[in-house]
């Protein structure tokens, strides 16, 4: 009897490894991201129980905790991500894209507290990592807030767990990822559930220095190039980024980039319209 708790958890989480998947949202012009990305993501969660599916168009990737799904075609943004969906049988889904560059340890039992939350208070999506944060606290569960209908980038592709059905109701195939975060909060609006974020912590900006169910740099790739932070990060983990298949930012563009994130802190907009 002794051992009952452990079992418990045991079960609970094979329970949950089957209701929830995480996928990475990707495409060929992006395959050169994938190793350095799955090399971050398995130093920082190594125990991750969950299937892990990456969609590619026609291109493969090889790893053996990683299952290849695709298309076999270019299909436009929101059109891949409906077609991904179909391919998964899970109720919930982590939502990644290739160049968020994993920093810190995730925890399974953060991100399982994390789905609970998600199910018991019947909501759409709960953002795991606040970029941007929420609007208001979520009553008795401290640390999580509400995202306001009509609130900017409601819906956006920051690293979340979906309720899988609330994203397929609100995707419009002819959409890319841009017209997805702009135009599709209106028809999130529509949707019963509360959308949820982790609000930002003591440590504040840049968001990157704090404690989130999943922290990352983000992102990795900025209008084409590898963010020279990025490169940094990654290179000093040990890992390789192949910089003949794409080319790093100058120095020049990382200020310019720099000064824009500056800009929309002093104007309090927010910086992911810098693409």
């Amino acid at each position: 009897m002794g051992n009952t708790p452990d079992l418990w958890e045991r079960v609970t989480l094979m329970t949950s490894s089957r209701e929830l998947a995480v996928l990475v949202l990707s495409c060929d012009a992006f395959a050169d991201a994938w190793t350095p990305f799955f090399n971050m993501y398995f130093t920082y969660w190594p125990d991750c129980p969950y299937t892990i599916y990456l969609c590619s168009e026609t291109v493969d990737y090889e790893h053996p905790r990683v299952k290849t799904i695709k298309p076999g075609r270019q299909l436009q943004w929101s059109a891949r991500l409906q077609w991904a969906l179909a391919q998964i049988s899970e109720e919930y889904l982590i939502f990644l894209l290739e160049d968020y560059i994993f920093l810190k340890p995730v925890s399974t039992e953060r991100i399982e507290y994390h789905l609970d939350v998600l199910k018991k208070t019947r909501s759409c999506y709960l953002r795991l990592f606040p970029c941007p944060g929420p609007d208001e606290p979520l009553a008795g569960y401290p640390g999580i807030g509400v995202i306001r209908a009509g609130s900017p980038y409601r819906n956006c592709t920051q690293a979340a767990i979906w309720k899988k059905d609330a994203l397929l109701a609100i995707l419009d195939p002819n959409e890319s990822v841009w017209d997805f975060e702009l135009i599709g909060v209106k028809r999130a609006e529509q949707l019963d559930g509360m959308f949820l974020c982790v609000e930002i912590d003591e440590k504040g900006d840049p968001l990157e220095e704090g404690d989130y169910p999943i922290t990352y740099f983000c992102t990795g790739i900025n209008r084409g190039k590898w963010r020279r932070e990025a490169v940094k990060i990654i290179r000093r983990h040990g890992f390789d980024v192949d910089l003949t298949r794409r080319a790093q930012e100058t120095r020049r563009e990382m200020y310019m980039r720099m000064l824009w994130r500056q800009y929309c802190k002093l104007r309090r907009i927010s910086p992911i319209t810098y693409t």
